[in-house]
């Protein structure tokens, strides 16, 4: 081995949030090294782990639906400070009626509707180099991204004491429709994995003895993968035991889904650009994918671009005046895209009561892949640059 560098980095940040009980933590470490085997072979190798744990709040459109501990805010009553209504265990604070009616406190929700999620990602990459012959390289790259995602979400059980208000004509009545809460947990795991392999040979030679007229070609075949794994459960009817956030305290029986995929797309790539003096360019490219999700018999698609820019500035010498860049540019190209995951044949989604969603029959139609066309002219200046 001729050479050999390795560098590491760790990254260990805490932010607190602008609303109580939340919060950011995020430990980063990652691994880099670059190794010359021989004047001909060298090889790039990256690892990134990254753990994070944080808590948000939840989301909720009204302030008396809870949840939404901002709006909570803005429509509480005038009258009372904000810094006393941070000990919501305070009668005075609580549901016994003295704090108000219509809202709940807002450091309530911030402190007890929590949104937690944990995340453990693993970023690894490795590339191999080899230089054949002058100007002939294959490059291999493989990359690799492994997350696992933990999401835990509580809902507090809570209910105002009945009381009193008055109504028109000096009425007085007990308040009713008053937000309350038999109390909710969720849990959700998500576990996605993806890979990621890139092969190419380039090419690149001077067409002539003089270097104007230069020529780089490129073959490749990328292969992607993605397996994704989900599966959700929530209490149902609220908790038998307040306070006590677990599947096993749900009143009900629990609600879950499961929700697993597998897509898989690998295709074939090749460029080839000409160029004069570095003035003049001309580029093709074309690629053909192969789609897991698309019909066996149909299961490929193509698409192609080409394009042409010229450096006029360089062209038309105006290194003398105040115009220092004119480019100009112009492609055309078609775009192919596939479909998405498990839409080839109808299929039944299972018992709507048991699953989380009521649909239990999926339709599906023939499909085909994608293919769109763009285009693009497009003219660089720069000007009064004195660098």
């Amino acid at each position: 081995m001729k050479d050999l560098h390795i560098m590491h980095l760790m990254v260990i940040p805490f932010k607190k949030g602008i609303l109580d009980n939340t919060d950011y933590n995020r430990n980063n470490v990652t691994l880099r090294a670059t190794a010359k085997f021989t004047e001909k072979l060298s090889s790039e190798f990256g690892i990134t782990y990254a753990n994070i744990n944080q808590n948000t709040t939840q989301e909720g459109s009204r302030a008396f639906e809870g949840q939404n501990a901002y709006a909570s805010a803005l429509q509480s009553p005038v009258n009372i400070p904000y810094n006393e209504l941070r000990d919501y265990n305070n009668p005075f604070h609580s549901f016994g009626g003295y704090y108000g009616t219509y809202t709940v406190n807002p450091y309530f929700i911030a402190n007890e509707y929590t949104n937690n999620g944990k995340i453990n990602n693993l970023l690894g990459n490795f590339s191999l180099n080899y230089k054949l012959f002058k100007g002939f390289n294959i490059n291999t790259r493989l990359g690799a991204n492994i997350v696992g995602t933990e999401i835990n979400q509580t809902t507090p059980q809570f209910k105002y004491e009945n009381h009193l208000i008055w109504e028109d004509n000096l009425r007085l009545v007990e308040r009713e429709n008053r937000q309350k809460s038999s109390g909710a947990y969720l849990r959700r795991d998500l576990n996605t994995r993806n890979l990621d392999l890139t092969a190419t040979a380039s090419y690149e030679t001077a067409l002539d003895s003089d270097g104007k007229w230069n020529l780089n070609t490129t073959l490749g075949y990328n292969f992607f993968d993605r397996t994704t794994s989900q599966l959700t459960a929530e209490t149902q009817g609220g908790l038998v035991v307040p306070g006590i956030y677990n599947l096993g305290n749900s009143l009900n029986q629990p609600k879950a889904s499961q929700n697993d995929s597998k897509y898989r797309i690998m295709g074939f790539l090749g460029n080839a650009g000409l160029n004069y003096e570095n003035k003049v360019f001309l580029e093709y490219s074309a690629r053909k994918d192969y789609s897991s999700t698309l019909p066996v018999a149909n299961q490929s698609f193509f698409y192609q671009a080409i394009g042409a820019s010229a450096v006029l500035s360089e062209i038309l010498n105006l290194d003398n005046t105040n115009l220092n860049y004119l480019n100009a540019r112009a492609s055309y190209g078609t775009t192919g895209k596939d479909a998405g995951n498990y839409l080839l044949q109808s299929v039944y989604q299972g018992n709507p009561v048991a699953v989380a969603n009521g649909d239990i029959y999926d339709i599906n139609f023939p499909l085909n892949g994608q293919t769109g066309f763009q285009k693009e002219i497009k003219l660089v200046i720069r000007i009064l640059n004195q660098n």
